[in-house]
């Protein structure tokens, strides 16, 4: 299937009395398109950035990061940021197969995405293909030892909407003493991997409470 690159221009507004201040920014939409690589760019429409992690590095709390349709070869850290990670049109069930972000397991040897910084809701990842990542293994997870190849978040709350994560070698989803929201997401195909001789992991939603 082909697809159009759309630019989605979000404006943001600041309260009059942070302009007052002087203490506040305007929240800022930066963007990323695998098309502008080898990049980096400059996180702008007419400049995007070449990788996700770009866009969220450049990004302070209450931005927005939109990533146009493509292969996003890469495993990002949210970093603690309060923003919020989206395709172009997370409701849109094509927009999501083809906004692909592969953690390329077999040579990282980490989950696709992480967040390990004490996020919680106001941290948004929306409407994405999570695939290709490989587990890391926790102590204390019992039989579910390895834990999330796709979305990993240790001591996080954040918020996972509208994704489809597969094929991934471990679970789909851990997260451990957490308040995540985790809603209408598609968890399928992802596969164990060997811990200790044994096979560990390959389900969808792991949840640990240490």
């Amino acid at each position: 299937m082909s697809f159009t690159k759309t630019i989605l221009i979000v404006l943001a507004s600041v309260s009059s009395l942070g302009i007052a201040a002087g203490r506040t920014r305007a929240q800022m939409t930066w963007y990323a398109d695998d098309d502008n690589c080898p990049g980096p760019g400059a996180g702008t429409p007419m400049d995007p950035f070449c990788h996700i992690q770009g866009g969220i590095d450049a990004a302070t709390d209450g931005d927005t990061v939109v990533v146009l349709p493509g292969l996003y070869v890469e495993n990002i850290n949210f970093g603690g940021k309060a923003l919020s990670l989206q395709s172009t049109d997370p409701s849109n069930p094509d927009v999501v197969a083809s906004t692909v972000i592969d953690g390329n397991g077999s040579v990282s040897f980490l989950p696709v995405v992480t967040f390990e910084s004490g996020e919680d809701l106001t941290s948004v990842l929306q409407g994405f293909t999570v695939r290709g990542g490989y587990s890391r293994t926790e102590p204390g997870m019992g039989s579910c030892r390895a834990s999330a190849a796709g979305i990993y978040a240790p001591g996080a709350s954040p918020t996972i909407l509208a994704n489809v994560v597969n094929d991934n070698a471990g679970n789909g989803i851990s997260v451990s003493n957490s308040n995540a929201l985790i809603h209408g997401n598609t968890i399928r195909d992802n596969n164990g991997v060997l811990v200790h001789r044994l096979l560990r992991g390959g389900l969808g939603i792991v949840v640990a409470l240490k």
